[in-house]
């Protein structure tokens, strides 16, 4: 019958804390009693404990609280306590006797005032530092916080800013009162001038307002009711008012007798305790689905903030003061709460009506995004005892990362430049694939993603990579930037970028002009002018100048070129003189002149343009001396040998096309004649003998006879002289060049087949034969028997002719140590007409490829992927096969090459060594020992782009053991739970469920997962195979019901394994006992 009396004096409380914020200062009604309402005070007067009962009876002695400074009470309104302090020490009233019993050590101080905070349970003291002080020299005193376990008082800092209603400055605080309704300090001043009612900030301990004086009352006990009625009592006048919290005037007495000099007050009802709970879960909402389920985590450490909800509409504004200052601030945070391990938090009010909630973001992991509200309004009405519970606040974290590569950094202009997107999610949140977008400023389409999406959801999970990929032709330097665009199910989009940069390298047109277009034979000097134009869309710096024939431009005779800077478009002209020689029968002179320019990136770019100029034709002139060998020859004669000298006098070579002489004719042809057709170089004498029978006599005359040489110039011009003059002839040996290559010049350590080219050049004045061709490592190369070869397509003898060459392969197989080489040497014998023998060598050498490519096969036990130490051990004897990835591919296809199997060692380490760069696929051998075992570190096959000599320690791969678990299910014919052989055989058809014991529990439970479901074969016998370690729980369905009628004697239903890495159980045994039944019936047998 008195609900709505209380529901009228909780809306009154909440009127009253509105007109308090609004600071409207009208008169209130007196406050009334709370139904059930008691007020305890203790008498200074007699150090007796009084209570005064609104509903009867209304005044009685408890009894002598036996200590003498007892000024401060407080009501605790959630466990029913009555504290008190006598002075400095801390303590409870015994609300049948009055006694008090200290807790814990006396502090020392002296403490008039006690207030117990309803919603943290803190109990805050007022520390008198000085007895009726006046004027602007006092002290204030203290407000404090008491434990109420030990009685240690922590200092928090003075109750400073308090005024009577003249402005007099107020030192002393009597008495504290907490506000049930609000969570606001209220407090009574005093000392320096008339006491009045005020308000108090209790993180800081300053006075928040001063509302009014009590008027002439000597005020010095001060207590709420818990439904916002405020009490006093007074010192000198021994009664007990009401007080208007706006005004602080005061209305209602009551006289208090026996006793006197009421200090301390603490107002309370008989049904209490009076307490409410509230309590909710801070979780990772894996699902996004703002609801706390299956599948979702309770989160620990975050805080929790608890707000009186003033004016009852949910939300938290500046209406909710409760520290009267206008504002919604962290001192208007009624109490705090820390979610523990499984997310939980709860808290304890001392108080009905409405509250607020409120998740502090800033406690929440890094990233997080709330999927429920923040704030959670909580009301209570004007009841006790409720708890409300699913206050949860779930969050997300969604977050991802992009990395934008290129494997084209540098590229010609107008090539291609490849680019490659790594999109991972690394936060909680799955995004479908809808919701991903991938692109570039410069690239377009940037499609995929073409891997990562390993359980091929279409949905970006934590922790996947997607590949993305796209390709464009540049002109020139371009950084772009890719942009990432990922929706989350709640707040903005995720728009990760990252940039990268692609060279684009120079290109330049040069071009070499002769001041001339012809020479006079056999020459002179001519200028060149050389152009170099930068058709790049970037400047470049011309760091190189050379020429063919002439070198460095930058020092030629009389240059003009220098190192500079062209413009992006701009041409660089300069010039330099050359000295040229040449024939008019040609060629006509050619000289290349070549550019170097380097961008800003230090990228060089070169090219090249010849110039050519003719040469004028001049008409030949020689001369020839012709010389007897001996003065004068004993007659009648004999051979004398003459020796024929002709000078080429012409500005060129010429040829020598008839020698005749006026007694021997054709000198080509004479007996033992030296001389023939020949090319006489410029300034040159060709000089050749020939015998001739000279007969005479002593008298004379002398033997006269006289040479004539014809030459021809290259043009054709012809040119005659004569002399008396002989020429010999001297024999000339034969030369030959060798050359020798090897391809290819690097092969695998291991062996590779190479082919070398041999190449003799005739270097002699006529023909000679091969006759010879050995190498310093496998012999005879022409030997088609020769088992060092592979192949060879040589074969001797071999006729070469003036300036001509003979070239042959051969191959074989090299092989050497990593990072070593192989030099050999082949050496060719040849002879010419008159067996004259010409020697040279030449050698190749072939390097022996230093790369290398392993690491380890491991137990990875925990399946983290990460070979950690201690039990996660190499897996030793597994076969490990190498294929060269010829199609690059990253798998083994066909046409991919088989380079040789590699056997893990004790420690679990192979290396495949003596490795050329190339594209390789690692292969481990899964059978044998790894057939149980699943793979979780590495990829399987993994592919290595090797570099060269690159030592590669990358290709992993980490196996977690698989377990088992089953054993029977029987008949237990003697019930004694364990199998005898004979008649308890095996059940067969029993199904039997395997479940992952996700809680832990050890039975089958709302959340565990079905792992699969086995059926007995013809034994009884069942095995779940393939389990990685776990909690698992095992229970037969016997869906078939092949069970007979029978009680459970072997083992237990459900039975709970804990699997380790690999192990075999084979504990989990169900024993049934046949049951059965004895009857007839008894009858009248008539």
């Amino acid at each position: 019958m008195r609900r709505p009396f209380v529901m009228l004096r909780v809306a009154v409380a909440l009127f009253v804390v509105a007109l308090q914020l609004t600071g409207f200062a009208g008169p209130l009604e007196p406050a009334l009693a709370a139904p059930g309402e008691s007020c305890f005070t203790v008498s200074d007067g007699n150090d007796t404990l009084y209570r005064y009962n609104y509903d009867g009876p209304s005044y009685e002695t408890i009894g002598p609280v036996g200590v003498p400074r007892i000024e401060a009470i407080s009501w605790d309104p959630v466990n029913s306590i009555l504290y008190a302090m006598d002075a400095g020490q801390l303590g409870t009233l015994n609300q049948s006797t009055g006694a008090f019993t200290a807790i814990g050590a006396d502090s020392g101080l002296d403490m008039d005032g006690l207030g117990l905070d309803p919603f943290t349970g803190v109990l805050y003291g007022a520390v008198r530092r000085a007895d009726g002080q006046s004027g602007a020299g006092g002290v204030y005193d203290d407000l404090a916080t008491v434990s109420i376990t030990t009685g240690a008082v922590t200092i928090i800092g003075p109750i400073a800013g308090a005024v009577d209603d003249e402005g007099d400055i107020l030192f002393d605080v009597d008495d504290l009162a907490f506000d049930p309704t609000t969570g606001a300090l209220w407090g009574v001043a005093n000392a320096g001038g008339e006491d009045t009612l005020i308000t108090i900030n209790k993180s800081t301990g300053a006075v928040i307002q001063s509302v009014g004086e009590f008027g002439p009352l000597d005020v010095e006990g001060l207590s709420w009711n818990d439904i916002g009625g405020l009490r006093g009592t007074t010192g000198g006048g021994a009664q007990l008012w009401d007080i208007n919290p706006i005004t602080a005037t005061s209305s209602n007495p009551i006289n208090l007798s026996p006793g006197s000099d009421f200090e301390s007050l603490g107002c309370y009802r008989v049904a209490g305790p009076l307490s409410n709970t509230i309590t909710g879960t801070v979780f990772l909402d894996a699902d996004v689905n703002a609801s706390f389920g299956a599948g979702d985590t309770g989160t620990s450490g975050h805080t929790i903030n608890l707000y009186r909800d003033v004016n009852g509409d949910g939300a938290l504004t500046n209406a909710d003061d409760v520290t009267f200052d206008g504002l919604l601030t962290a001192a208007d945070i009624l109490d705090t709460a820390t979610s523990n391990g499984s997310g939980f938090y709860r808290f304890d009010v001392g108080a009905s009506g409405a509250f607020i909630v409120e998740v502090v973001p800033a406690t929440l992991p890094a990233g997080s995004r709330l999927t429920t509200v923040g704030q959670r309004a909580v009301d209570f009405g004007t009841s006790y005892g409720l708890t409300d519970p699913d206050n949860d606040f779930g969050y997300t974290i969604p977050a991802v990362t992009l990395d934008k590569t290129t494997s084209t950094p540098l590229i010609d202009s107008g090539d291609t430049a490849v680019y490659s997107y790594a999109l991972e999610n690394t936060g909680t949140e799955p995004f479908p694939v809808a919701n991903v977008t991938v692109s570039d400023n410069a690239c377009a389409p940037v499609t995929g993603p073409t891997s990562g999406d390993t359980n091929t959801n279409n949905v970006l999970d934590p922790g996947e990579t997607w590949i993305y990929g796209c390709s464009t032709s540049l002109t020139q330097d371009t950084t772009n930037t890719a942009t990432a665009t990922v929706e989350p199910v709640v707040g903005p989009d995720l728009v990760p970028t990252d940039m990268e940069f692609v060279d684009v390298r120079p290109t330049i047109v040069v071009t070499k002009t002769p001041g001339v277009a012809s020479l006079n034979e056999p020459g002179g000097t001519v200028t060149f002018t050389v152009d170099v134009e930068n058709t790049s869309l970037e400047s470049v710096d011309l760091t190189a100048l050379t020429d063919t024939d002439f070198g460095n431009l930058f020092v030629a005779t009389n240059t003009t070129c220098a190192t500079t800077t062209i413009l992006a478009g701009a041409t660089y002209s300069c010039s330099f003189d050359g000295t040229l020689t040449g024939d008019a029968s040609g060629p006509d002179h050619s000289n290349t002149a070549t550019a170097t320019a380097e961008d800003d990136e230090g990228n060089s770019v070169n090219d090249d343009d010849d110039a050519i100029v003719a040469f004028t034709d001049v008409v030949p002139t020689v001369t020839v001396l012709k010389t007897p060998g001996v003065a004068s020859i004993a007659e009648p004669g004999g051979t004398v040998t003459f020796t024929i000298d002709i000078e080429n006098t012409s500005v060129e070579p010429v040829d020598l096309t008839t020698l005749t002489d006026t007694d021997y004719g054709n000198l080509f042809t004479a007996t033992n004649s030296t001389c023939a057709t020949t090319t006489i170089g410029i300034g040159a004498t060709y000089t050749c003998t020939f015998d001739g029978m000279v007969s005479g006599d002593a008298s004379g005359p002398d033997h006269s006879n006289t040479a004539s040489a014809t030459v021809e110039d290259n043009e054709g011009n012809s040119a005659n002289a004569n002399d008396g003059a002989t020429v010999s002839f001297t024999d000339v040996l034969p030369t030959i060049g060798v050359t020798k290559t090897a391809n290819p010049t690097t092969v695998p350590a291991g062996g590779g087949d190479v082919t070398f080219t041999v190449r003799v050049d005739n270097t002699s004045v006529e023909a000679v034969t091969l006759t010879s061709l050995s190498d310093s490592v496998y012999g005879n190369v022409a030997d088609a028997l020769n088992p060092a070869l592979t192949g060879t397509t040589c074969s001797l003898p071999q006729a070469i002719g003036i300036g001509g060459f003979y070239q042959c392969t051969f191959n074989a197989t090299v092989s050497g140590p990593p990072g070593g080489s192989e030099l050999d040497v082949v050496t060719a014998t040849a002879n010419d007409n008159e067996l004259n023998s010409a020697v040279d060598t030449d050698d190749a050498t072939v390097n022996f490829a230093a790369g290398t490519i392993g690491d380890f096969v491991w137990l990875d036990l925990d399946g983290d992927g990460v070979q950690d130490g201690g039990t996660e051990v190499g897996v030793g004897g597994v076969d490990v096969e190498l294929f060269l990835d010829v199609d690059s591919s990253g798998t083994v296809t066909v046409g991919d090459v088989s380079l040789g199997t590699n056997t893990t060692d004790g420690s679990g380490a192979y290396d495949f060594v003596g490795l050329a760069s190339a594209d390789y696929v690692v292969v481990p051998d899964t059978g044998g020992a790894l057939a149980v075992y699943n793979l979780t570190g590495g990829t399987d096959p993994t592919a290595v782009s090797l570099g060269v000599d690159e030592d590669f320690n990358g290709a992993d791969f980490g196996y977690q053991p698989t377990g088992s678990i089953g054993d029977f299910v029987w008949l237990d014919l003697d019930g004694d739970g364990v199998q005898d052989g004979g008649v308890e055989a095996g059940i067969s058809g029993v199904t039997v469920d395997l479940y992952l014991d996700v809680d832990g529990s050890g039975t089958v439970s709302a959340g565990d997962t079905l792992i699969g479901t086995e059926t007995t074969d013809g034994t009884g016998a069942y095995d779940f195979t393939d389990l990685v370690p776990d909690d698992y729980v095992v229970t037969v369905t016997d869906t078939g019901a092949v069970i007979p009628p029978s009680n459970l004697t072997g083992g237990t239903d459900p039975d709970a394994v804990t699997l380790a890495a690999g192990e075999d159980f084979n504990g989990a045994d169900f024993g049934y006992q046949p049951t059965g039944s004895i009857g007839d019936f008894v009858w009248m047998d008539l």
